[in-house]
């Protein structure tokens, strides 16, 4: 007998591109998330991804140029209080967005 061919399943649906909202000269006082390694010579793009990825995160803050280390990513456990710093980059996460309702009944 011939082997039957199973359908292959469907790809999995595509990774929702992490979303955040990008506050250039700024940066987040405290609340630094002690336990988790600097992210460094990252991007504000990949500041946010490893944001996204972590439920707890609320915001990144991406250090500057002329900051020690350069262009590193602290994930942050709060995304206030801002405060001016030239050259840094703050990734506030959003919030997901919510399924819309169904429609009532008619």
């Amino acid at each position: 007998a011939a082997p039957v061919a199973l359908p292959l399943p469907p790809p999995p649906p595509p990774a929702a591109a992490a979303t955040c909202d990008y506050v250039e000269g700024n940066d987040i006082t405290g609340a630094d998330a002690l336990d988790e390694p600097v992210l460094e010579g990252a991007t504000r793009e990949a500041c946010c991804v490893a944001c996204a990825s972590k439920p707890w995160c609320a915001a990144a803050v991406l250090s500057g140029p002329e900051d020690e280390p350069r262009f590193a990513c602290w994930l942050k456990t709060k995304a206030a209080p801002l405060r001016a710093k030239a050259g840094v980059v703050t990734c506030i996460k959003r919030a997901a967005a919510a399924a819309p309702r169904p429609p009532p009944p008619p």
